[in-house]
């Protein structure tokens, strides 16, 4: 859990039973292909051994005993950074999934209501909430998308305040917390806006400034 990488000399595969380590390899989630560097001289790179670890570990790249230090170093990086795209991958994936369970659980909600308003209709004040909730209805393909996109605000700045710490610059940390912060209020109003539009709420006639009004309904 968490790995960057693995390391094998090759000279080892001899006396270690790599079953373990298949079987571990075999079940990654299916964002995972971990990266696996193998140590090992020249001449042993197509013994049967090698041959066999090829066709069972995956995603294997070798390095040569007597490789300079560069060489090693470059091949190390390049490993680490295909696993961080891995792991950024598998953080944006559980944020689409966390949203399209909410955009499911506000659509089931707006189909139990809209049942329920189907038995109960004897009135106009029924009529009339039962045609708010069509409009609801219309409205839950557009959510999803306004969520990515917050969602996303959130996730950017997170990764550009990870990257800053990791360099060690705490200048300017404060404007992409306020940033993340946006997005997340963002997403927080349109969801308290999005209950207050779906409850069953009485009606409360009264005067309006009209234009305040579509002012304010406008991210809705």
């Amino acid at each position: 859990s968490g790995a960057g990488m693995l390391v094998i000399m090759s000279i080892e595969l001899r006396e270690v039973d790599l079953r373990p380590l298949i079987k571990v390899l075999h079940h990654q989630p299916a964002w995972s292909d971990l990266p696996i560097l193998m140590i090992t001289p020249l001449q042993q790179q197509r013994s049967p051994e090698l041959g066999l670890a090829i066709q069972q570990l995956g995603n294997l790249v070798f390095i040569e005993v007597h490789s300079p230090l560069t060489t090693v170093c470059s091949l190390i990086s390049s490993a680490l950074r295909s696993r961080r795209r891995q792991y950024e991958y598998r953080d944006c994936c559980g944020a689409l999934a966390e949203t399209r369970k909410l955009v499911k659980n506000i659509s089931q909600s707006i189909d139990l209501k809209e049942q329920l308003l189907l038995s109960e209709r004897k009135n106009d004040e029924d009529l009339r909430h039962a045609q708010k909730m069509e409009a609801v209805g219309q409205l839950t393909a557009g959510i999803a998308h306004d969520f990515n996109n917050m969602l996303t605000g959130i996730i950017g700045s997170l990764e550009l305040v990870r990257r800053r710490l990791a360099r060690g610059k705490t200048d300017d940390l404060n404007n992409l917390i306020d940033m993340g912060i946006t997005s997340a209020n963002r997403a927080a109003g349109l969801t308290h806006r999005l209950l207050a539009f779906s409850r069953r709420q009485s009606l409360d006639s009264k005067p309006v400034v009209m234009n305040e009004w579509l002012v304010s309904a406008h991210d809705l």
